[in-house]
C-alpha cells in the first residue's frame, strides 16, 4: 500500500511511515473504543463537589472489568476492639462498560455513586440504599434506585467488548469469553452442551 504511493521513497522511510500510521490508528480506536476516561468521571465530581462543598474529586479513581457492578464508592474502616469508629472515604470504581455509554448515563451513574460518598460525609455509616442515602440523591438529582438502562445495555457491551462469543443455535443463549479455553475449544468443536440440550453453537471472534 504504502510503495504505491512511494515509489522514490527509500524502504527504511516506507518502514517508518508504516509504524507512524500503525500508531495512529490504534489511537483512533482506543478513543473510539473508550469514550470517555477517569479523567471525564472527576471532571463530574468536581462540578458536584463545587455544588456540596465536598472534596470528592480528590478521592482515588480506579477503573475495573466488572461486567455486574457498574460503579462503586470505597470507604476504609477503623475497627477498635471490634468496634467501628470512623469510615474514611477511599475510592470510586467504575466499570470499563460504562466508558463507552453515552453521556447522560454516565453521569446518572457516577451522581449515584456520588450520592453514597455524600451520605458517609453526613452520618459516618454506611447507609447503602436507606432513607439517609435517598436523602443526599434529591440533593444533586441522582436517581436512589439502581439505573435503569441495565442489564441488557450491560449484555450489549459485554458482547462488544469480548474476544470471542458463543452463541447456543437452540435457546440463543450468549457466553463471552476473552481468551480461548477447554470450553471454547468444545464448542467449535461440537463437545459442548448447553443446558437446553442443544450441542450446536455458533463461535463469533470479534478481534
Amino acid at each position: 500500500r504504502f510503495k504505491k504511493y512511494f515509489k522514490n521513497v527509500s524502504k527504511k522511510s516506507i518502514i517508518q511511515l508504516r509504524g507512524t500510521y500503525n500508531i495512529i490508528r490504534k489511537q483512533i480506536k482506543r478513543r473510539v473504543d473508550n469514550m470517555f476516561t477517569l479523567k471525564d468521571v472527576q471532571s463530574i465530581i468536581k462540578g458536584l463537589d463545587a455544588v456540596t462543598g465536598l472534596n470528592g474529586a480528590e478521592l482515588v479513581f480506579k477503573q475495573t472489568n466488572s461486567k455486574k457492578v457498574l460503579g462503586s464508592f470505597v470507604h476504609a474502616v477503623r475497627r477498635v476492639n471490634g468496634q467501628i469508629v470512623q469510615r474514611t472515604p477511599w475510592r470510586f470504581e467504575f466499570s470499563k462498560l460504562i466508558l463507552n455509554c453515552n453521556r447522560e448515563t454516565l453521569v446518572e451513574i457516577v451522581k449515584h455513586e456520588y450520592a453514597h460518598y455524600m451520605a458517609l460525609m453526613v452520618y459516618n455509616d454506611n447507609c447503602e440504599h436507606d432513607w439517609r442515602f435517598v436523602e443526599q440523591c434529591k440533593k444533586i438529582g441522582a436517581r436512589a434506585s439502581e439505573p435503569s438502562f441495565t442489564n441488557k445495555y450491560i449484555e450489549e457491551q459485554s458482547i462488544k467488548m469480548a474476544k470471542y462469543v458463543v452463541e447456543c443455535q437452540g435457546c440463543g443463549t450468549v457466553f463471552t469469553y476473552q481468551r480461548k479455553c477447554n470450553t471454547l475449544t468444545a464448542c467449535q468443536e461440537g463437545n459442548a452442551k448447553c443446558s437446553c440440550g442443544c450441542t450446536n453453537f455458533k463461535v463469533t471472534q470479534n478481534h
